[in-house]
């Protein structure tokens, strides 16, 4: 074994060590392993075998493939989520900077969903960038990036009993890789918004299950919504949610619940500030900036300002800017504009948000996570 990759397996073992003491958060290591010893390095040996040392100079975590001669990069950038908080949108804007370039999939969803069937030469070239596009990654000293909306909330294949690559979760292995070369982006709206886009975006469509495999459920035929239908799969996801809260943490219910068809609408993702605790166990503050999709859609250019200097990226000129914030918002809600949520619904989803997102005020200002 190369010599830099014993000196990173002991690093990251004694790094491991200090989370080893458990957390009140995850009390069950079969929902989030977080402290496991030695898990990490089980688990992610073969792929940091596949690693060599990263490009010192270079914007992205980049390197030298052994085996094909290539040169590889994994994600400089990662927009981690949320889903129907403006990453779309997000995502074509700031692709037209140079600098950052567009992968063949905004979204492959390797380290939370796919990372078990999926190889990891497959994710960096056939779900990241084809070859000749690292060829310009290196001469241009590009931006990588990795846009999966579902990073920052999603548990993966949880209850696989199979050994697989998600005995961890994103955070940790993330962290580990790649915590001090990339930067993470998380957007963010009134989590009570977010849910009732997402409903609306999601039903009538199948649900995809630990096995990666189209399970049907019947969320109804599309345009077939009334408000309340959806006050009583609220009731169900609330129910569902609390009855966990009385045996576990809100960690452990909100990855229990993300990944089972019959909790949809999805509470979990709009509990921002407990996914952010976990990623800042691992992730440095100063790497992590949070977007407020409310101030995002009324000052874009303002948010991506602060974007470009967290990037560390030269602001664009007016040419640029005007290619940047040309052209409709992208993948925005076009069926079901005639559904309300009904006023009861919105007033029990605001109650249970409510606690978690004055947490998430604190964790911003006692952090000081970059935030816009």
């Amino acid at each position: 074994m190369d010599t830099w990759i014993v000196t990173f397996l002991l690093l990251a073992s004694n790094i491991h060590q200090a989370f080893l003491t458990p957390n009140k958060d995850c009390q069950d290591r079969s929902i989030c392993n977080v402290w496991h010893p030695g898990a990490f390095q089980k688990d992610w040996g073969p792929v940091l075998k596949q690693i060599a040392e990263f490009n010192a100079t270079s914007r992205s975590p980049c390197w030298e493939d052994e085996k094909t001669g290539r040169y590889v990069c994994l994600p400089g950038l990662m927009v981690l989520g949320v889903n129907k908080c403006g990453t779309s949108d997000f995502y074509e804007k700031i692709t037209k900077y140079p600098a950052i370039f567009r992968p063949i999939r905004k979204d492959p969803h390797w380290w939370t969903r796919i990372a078990r069937p999926v190889s990891f030469r497959s994710y960096l070239a056939e779900l990241l960038y084809k070859p000749e596009q690292n060829i310009l990654l290196r001469e241009r000293d590009g931006i990588s990036l990795d846009a999966s909306a579902s990073t920052f909330w999603d548990r993966g294949n949880l209850g696989v009993p199979t050994p697989s690559l998600h005995n961890l979760l994103a955070p940790e292995v993330l962290g580990r890789i790649l915590g001090n070369r990339t930067r993470f982006v998380v957007l963010y709206r009134d989590p009570t918004e977010r849910l009732i886009s997402s409903y609306l975006h999601f039903h009538g469509k199948p649900f995809r299950g630990a096995d990666f495999h189209n399970v049907h459920i019947n969320h109804g035929e599309k345009g077939a919504v009334s408000g309340e239908e959806f006050h009583e799969r609220v009731v169900q996801a609330l129910t569902k949610f609390n009855d966990c809260k009385e045996k576990r943490s809100d960690l452990e219910c909100a990855y229990l619940t993300v990944r089972h068809a019959e909790s949809r609408p999805l509470l979990a993702p709009g509990l921002y500030a407990t996914f952010l605790e976990v990623w800042l166990r691992y992730i440095p503050s100063s790497r992590i900036m949070l977007i407020k999709s409310e101030e995002y859609y009324k000052h874009s250019r303002k948010v991506l300002e602060r974007f470009f200097k967290f990037m560390e990226l030269p602001l664009p000129d007016e040419n640029r800017w005007e290619k940047i914030l040309a052209g409709p918002i992208a993948n925005t809600r076009k069926q079901h504009l005639n559904f309300t949520a009904p006023e009861k619904t919105r007033i029990l989803l605001d109650k249970f948000y409510k606690p978690y997102n004055e947490q998430l005020d604190l964790l911003l200002l006692n952090r000081s996570v970059p935030n816009v």
